[in-house]
């Protein structure tokens, strides 16, 4: 009996998630209430609140999900040794795949700080790689990723919300391009 259960759980839930994808499409995540999603998804009030506490929280475990399968792929930690221009191209295929997800995901409608997140997953890395190829201390290596991470998240929404016209390939060359530029700066420290 349990396992049954497991199984109404779950399709529940996707139920739940589906909905409230389905109307991202239509409106920003801010307008959207419980009622709205319960009432797409055929699941009661009180179902809903038997799992999460608000549209928020359905939200974030709709991204938990999608940050696993991005994790899975792109496989970062703090041992991990790709170049940036690597690590960019696995995140962006990984966008790319996931192409629907991620335009409700990272479009004005969703969450502004998803992408963020996915991309800051890099950060022990390229710390790591920059503080020992650029000869700059981890304190530098850091703020440079900061800044570089502002502009490579507008970018990345940039190419999603027009259409992916540039392979994965070519727009992770042009940012590790900017990020080398980007480090120069503390060359003349």
């Amino acid at each position: 009996m349990g396992a049954k259960l497991d199984v109404r759980i779950i399709k529940t839930k996707e139920r739940l998630k589906n909905s409230l994808l389905e109307i991202l499409k239509e409106k920003p995540l801010e307008e959207i209430t419980i009622s709205e999603i319960c009432a797409k998804s055929s699941v009661n009030r009180n179902t809903f609140y038997s799992h999460y506490q608000s549209v928020k929280d359905l939200l974030e475990e709709v991204e938990a999900q999608f940050l696993e399968i991005i994790l899975s792929k792109i496989q970062v930690g703090k041992e991990t040794t790709y170049s940036v221009e690597e690590l960019l191209k696995q995140i962006l295929d990984c966008v790319q795949e996931n192409e629907d997800m991620c335009l409700l995901l990272f479009a004005e409608r969703g969450d502004k700080n998803f992408l963020r997140t996915i991309v800051m997953f890099a950060l022990p890395s390229a710390v790591k790689n920059w503080s020992d190829e650029f000869n700059i201390n981890e304190q530098d290596a850091t703020l440079l990723y900061y800044y570089i991470i502002g502009g490579a998240v507008n970018v990345i929404e940039f190419w999603i919300k027009n259409g992916y016209k540039e392979s994965t390939a070519e727009l992770a060359h042009k940012l590790d391009r900017l990020i080398m530029k980007g480090q120069s700066a503390f060359n003349n420290y």
